[in-house]
């Protein structure tokens, strides 16, 4: 049986993951929640015809990130209330109203986490990936991220702000690495600028304290190092290349890119120094050992 080796090639400057935000920032089953889609540097960019939302939920009844209920219309259904509205040329927006129980109809008692999403053209032949997760907050003390955004890849010794709210005021501190950074008191925001003078990946964390309650969450961030200039194999053809050793070489014409990662489920979709492409002239390619070729990746 053929199999099929997909793969996703993510060119970087400052590389947004997941160009997804919402308002209200901490969203709750009972908000009314505006979601808003950059599409720049997706197959959706520049695209001028309708674009529609698939979605769907993750509850406490999903056995896994793939098992979405109350899924509001089969894929190739264009129905109103999953019409994006263009307020740009590449920014959307999807307004989930009055609140998630009646946009989605729910009918039981199982607990919403997240909101599931795909965005796609009105005939299905555009879309992004991988899957988009917004994440739904139980009522009470919460706190989340405002930037940078989890999976977002820098330049070494470049300066970022680092910033997340509160659903209520409280004491308030950030970390890099469990480090702390930043204190604030009696506060429902926290914002700092933060020198990126480390490579690789780092974990970040905010923690919201109000009284005996503690909140926290994660998210993590990849500082890239310059790409390295190497000789391509002989004899590559552009896309994927399947070696004697069961090894694959990915090669991408990209005259206009500086820096390219490779993502996939073979890495957890996380950035990674060790799937950062090497550069030769116009092209990007990097060799991966150890991937079955027998085997359908993502």
């Amino acid at each position: 049986m053929k199999k099929t080796l997909l793969f996703l090639l993510i060119s970087c400057t400052n590389l947004l993951y997941a160009q997804v935000t919402t308002s209200p920032v901490i969203p709750t089953p009972s908000s009314e929640i505006t979601i808003t889609f950059n599409a720049t540097g997706t197959p959706l960019a520049d695209y001028t015809g309708d674009v529609y939302a698939h979605t769907g939920l993750i509850t406490s009844a999903s056995t896994d990130s793939d098992d979405w209920k109350y899924v509001i219309a089969n894929w190739s259904t264009n129905i109103t209330k999953a019409k994006l509205n263009r307020t740009a040329t590449n920014t959307y927006q999807l307004i989930i109203t009055p609140n998630i129980p009646a946009f989605y109809n729910i009918t039981g008692t199982d607990t919403v986490t997240s909101i599931a999403l795909v965005f796609r053209s009105s005939d299905g032949s555009k879309q992004t990936s991988p899957n988009i997760f917004v994440p739904i907050y139980a009522a009470g003390l919460n706190i989340a991220f405002t930037s940078p955004a989890n999976n977002s890849a820098f330049n070494l010794n470049s300066n970022i702000t680092i910033s997340a709210e509160a659903s209520a005021a409280s004491n308030l501190e950030l970390f890099v690495n469990g480090n702390s950074i930043k204190t604030a008191t009696n506060a429902t925001a926290i914002s700092t600028s933060y020198l990126l003078t480390s490579a690789g990946n780092l974990t970040l964390k905010a923690v919201a304290t109000n009284g005996t309650e503690v909140k926290e969450t994660t998210l993590n961030i990849f500082v890239k190092t310059p790409t390295v200039t190497a000789p391509k194999p002989t004899g590559l053809k552009d896309g994927i290349n399947k070696n004697m050793d069961n090894s694959v070489t990915f090669l991408l014409k990209a005259p206009l890119k500086n820096d390219v990662l490779l993502l996939g489920d073979f890495n957890n979709w996380t950035l990674d120094a060790n799937y950062q492409m090497k550069k030769d002239g116009d092209d990007f390619w990097l060799t991966i050992p150890g991937l079955n070729i027998n085997t359908e990746y993502a």
